[in-house]
């Protein structure tokens, strides 16, 4: 998997920041068994569903555009292809 980052797209500077706190991420599935992230977003509290495909955040839904948080999906997707991170948070 490639993952090219912009130096002009304030997303890939979130989403990079995003990833570096993955272990604060959670896990879950719909009800019909798809996976998700739920991955903290602006407000305190408040985590978005989100996977490579889709999000539930504000950015996501009013521009239908790729936001911060699928892009630090992304990120963690090929992070993990790679062998950097795993499904299980440090002890």
């Amino acid at each position: 998997m490639t993952i090219q980052l912009s130096s002009t797209d304030q997303r890939d500077g979130k989403a990079l920041a995003l990833f570096a706190a993955w272990e604060s991420w959670q896990t879950g599935h719909t009800h019909a068994g798809r996976p998700f992230f739920a991955i903290p977003g602006s407000e305190a509290g408040l985590f978005r569903m989100t996977d490579t495909r889709d999000c539930s955040c504000p950015d996501r839904r009013k521009r239908q555009t790729v936001c911060k948080h699928m892009r630090a999906c992304r990120l963690w997707m090929a992070a993990f292809a790679a062998g950097a991170v795993t499904l299980h948070r440090a002890a």
